[in-house]
């Protein structure tokens, strides 16, 4: 009895740890000014009203225009609260999978944010509002709810076009693969490595949604070597991975997330340095954060504490060198804004919440976490 009250009371220790570091993290999002570098951007174009984005429609899609119109349907017509809004929608999708899916949710949470994903989300609004409405999804790929999936991929792509990319894994995220085939694809992608990028970067300028992007800052702040830390980090999971293979493909749940991982390991390889290439990623890195705590399971604790130790110190190494220490990343110096922090603010994010709460719970299945 006194062991079920200890983890019962252990259990409620970390949600409300976890939950009180959502509040700090979409108080740094939410009320940050300035920082990023698509905020500006979006300053200007989502302030005032909905004329503005008529010169930006080929590439603001309706999802965002929307959370725009119902905000300045209700008076809230400054930019800094769709901001808000986008930032808080991307962080609860996050923070409530995570608690449901992950079998380390603190740990899921301390990967977000050291590999860079949630620094990230402040340099690509619209796009991680996209992926953090695609994790909602994965519980419809275990469960293998075909129509619930391609709602919420239709759903997602509404606020970025490119959550399209992910309908095709329905079909085979659940297949577990001879491990000989999963080498030689790692060697194929390592040898296209090259030619596969130039070939990303080419076909890129002719797609006008991404032409803005070569030769933009985002490709400035991908250029330096020191990016090549994108190649070492996947090369290592996966070297991770393959010894324990069979034991991470015992159910749905982890055949799942080990096919996005490994989709991502290929990805990353093949585009480190692409910044179309990274974008279209982001769908299936966002997977490591669920991943790698099943990992980390799957070893010894010992083993298990050393890949812990690698992951964060590793972080914390791609933070500075590709984040931090960069003036283009503009996540540095952070501003700090407290312009709408009022009684509006705390009705808007309440609405958002509610339906947040409506579209997982009655729309989609609720995930269920591994029981290994």
């Amino acid at each position: 009895m006194k062991t079920f009250s200890s983890r019962s009371m252990t259990i409620r220790k970390s949600s409300m740890i976890l939950w009180s570091l959502f509040i700090i993290m979409l108080c740094i999002s939410g009320f940050r000014w300035d920082v990023g570098i698509d905020w500006m951007s979006y300053y200007t174009t989502f302030d005032g009203d909905l004329l503005k984005l008529a010169t930006f429609e080929e590439r603001i899609e309706p999802g965002n225009i929307l959370i725009k119109l119902l905000l300045n349907t209700n008076g809230y017509d400054n930019s800094l609260y769709w901001i808000w809004s986008m930032s808080f929608i991307t962080l609860f999708c996050i923070f409530y999978t995570t608690n449901k899916l992950s079998p380390l949710p603190l740990f899921s949470i301390a990967l977000y944010i050291c590999l860079g994903m949630y620094f990230y989300s402040f340099n690509g609004i619209r796009q991680h509002c996209a992926v953090a409405l695609t994790t909602i999804l994965w519980p419809c790929l275990i469960e293998r709810k075909l129509i619930k999936y391609i709602i919420g991929v239709i759903i997602a792509s509404l606020f970025h076009k490119s959550a399209m990319i992910i309908l095709p894994i329905y079909f085979f995220c659940r297949h577990k693969f001879n491990k000989n085939t999963l080498i030689i694809g790692l060697i194929i992608t390592l040898l296209l490595g090259t030619i596969a990028s130039t070939i990303i970067d080419k076909v890129a300028s002719y797609i006008p949604a991404y032409n803005v992007y070569q030769g933009s800052e985002y490709a400035q702040s991908n250029s330096n070597l020191l990016s090549y830390l994108r190649i070492l980090f996947p090369l290592i999971l996966f070297s991770l991975l393959i010894p324990v293979y069979d034991k991470l493909t015992t159910d749905n749940i982890q055949k799942v997330f080990t096919n996005l991982t490994l989709i991502s390991i290929y990805l990353g390889v093949l585009f480190p340095n692409t910044a179309l290439g990274i974008r279209i990623n982001y769908y299936f890195l966002i997977s490591q954060i669920i991943f790698i705590p099943m990992l980390c399971k799957a070893y010894s604790a010992k083993n298990s504490l050393i890949i812990k130790t690698f992951c964060i110190i590793y972080g914390f190494c791609f933070i500075y060198f590709t984040l931090l220490s960069k003036p283009v990343a503009k996540i540095l110096p952070y501003q700090f804004t407290l312009e709408i922090a009022n009684t509006s603010l705390l009705k808007i994010t309440i609405a958002i919440y509610i339906i947040l709460w409506f579209y997982i719970h009655l729309i989609f299945i609720k995930p269920v976490k591994s029981k290994h």
